[in-house]
């Protein structure tokens, strides 16, 4: 089978969704087998150092909440972003 990772995943942490707690996520990525996993928070970085602790037999990857924060701003005004 291939590697797999996860690339998309809310943690208690995102503002807007996901009920995942940390400890629970990176031990079940590790028990998958899956070589790294990463934290999509919604607008926070408050997962970020709990994460990066917990994962420290697997890679963990975290995505920037910015362009959630552009993404709400430009919904709101009407504006289309290419």
């Amino acid at each position: 089978m291939a590697p797999f990772a996860h690339l998309h995943v809310h943690s208690e942490y995102s503002l807007l969704d996901g009920a995942c707690r940390i400890p629970a996520l990176v031990q079940r990525a590790r028990e998958l087998g899956m070589e790294a996993v990463a934290l999509t928070d919604h607008g926070t970085l408050g997962g970020v150092v709990q994460f990066y602790r917990a994962a420290a037999e697997i890679v963990p990857i975290r995505e920037d909440p910015s362009h959630d924060l552009t993404a709400i701003a430009s919904r709101l005004d009407e504006t289309v972003v290419r």
